[in-house]
């Protein structure tokens, strides 16, 4: 299986690193009470709308929200904000902070794990009510890697929580398995997943490093990963061949630049990666090892967790 993404560290005391995954030591205090040893903690970048301005509302936090995903289970998309279900006892203030730490206790409830396997993502709200939970009538603030342009960058990160280890042969919209327990993954999230792959054999550079269009495929092009690896790689633009070395991809080359599909090189294993990168189980693509970023909207938006297909 490959590693999640960003980097794990476990059994190391807090890190004030950017969306980092760790086990945690000591007795930690959670709403000012004593609540045992965490099964992991959640460290994240907030990115204020903005900057040292502090335009959020003072009432701003940061929860986990599950949503029910399974074989059977209803399409996320377009997303029912009322399906979701809150980690309880789970959260943060985000109004004057430019980072998080989520210390989860417990597993996820039995409601939002119906095929034995939990799929959440870190959003920001409007806690008006003060009651570190988030009510039917409190809008969400992001993130919402959207269609159009933005201001921010906004990484795309799904956390996953199974009892022993998760992949596409039990329904989840994986490429390939993953190990147990919390795992935060980077990379695009296929809404009926995978991501699809071609069958032709067009395009041998796929993935090449270049500096420029002539550098790859006919018809290919040199693409910037923003956020990744500072490299850029040949992709391949939707209307063209179908290569069975890619995946269909949403992409974005900057973070204001317009969301488009790509064929970028497809990967199986961490092995298939250059360094500094691992191959993302919800893309099945390379992905950055590094820090990651949530980007709060100035109004009230709702969140989008997964893309669908364009075909």
């Amino acid at each position: 299986m490959s590693r999640p993404l960003p980097r794990i560290w476990t059994g190391v005391p807090f890190l004030a690193a950017a969306l980092t995954l760790l086990g945690a030591c000591g007795d930690p205090v959670q709403d000012g009470r004593f609540s045992g040893q965490p099964r992991a903690v959640l460290v994240g970048v907030i990115d204020q709308p903005g900057g040292r301005l502090r335009t959020l509302p003072d009432s701003m936090r940061v929860g986990l929200f599950w949503l029910p995903w399974g074989p059977d289970v209803p399409s996320p998309s377009p997303l029912d904000t009322r399906r979701l279900i809150q980690q309880p006892g789970v959260g943060a203030p985000a109004r004057d902070a430019d980072a998080f730490r989520l210390v989860l206790l417990d597993e996820p409830p039995l409601a939002a794990r119906p095929a034995g396997y939990a799929v959440g993502w870190v959003l920001m709200y409007d806690d008006v009510d003060d009651d570190g939970r988030r009510g039917a009538e409190e809008p969400f603030y992001g993130p919402h890697p959207a269609d159009g342009p933005v201001e921010r960058q906004t990484d795309w990160l799904t956390v996953f929580w199974s009892p022993a280890g998760v992949g596409p042969q039990d329904g989840a919209p994986l490429t390939h398995g993953i190990d147990g327990g919390y795992q935060w993954l980077r990379g695009p999230l296929p809404c009926a997943g995978p991501f699809e792959t071609g069958d032709a054999d067009c395009a041998p550079r796929l993935g090449a490093a270049c500096t420029e269009d002539q550098d790859c495929d006919p018809g290919g092009r040199c693409t910037t990963v923003h956020g990744a690896y500072n490299r850029s790689q040949c992709t391949l633009e939707p209307a063209g061949c179908r290569p069975a070395n890619g995946r269909l991809v949403p992409h974005r080359e900057n973070p204001r630049g317009p969301l488009e599909w790509l064929w970028v090189a497809a990967c199986t294993a961490d092995g298939d990666c250059p360094s500094q990168t691992g191959c993302a189980a919800t893309s099945g693509t390379c992905q950055a090892l590094g820090d990651g970023r949530l980007a709060a909207e100035s109004d009230p938006v709702e969140p989008r967790v997964c893309f669908d297909s364009p075909r």
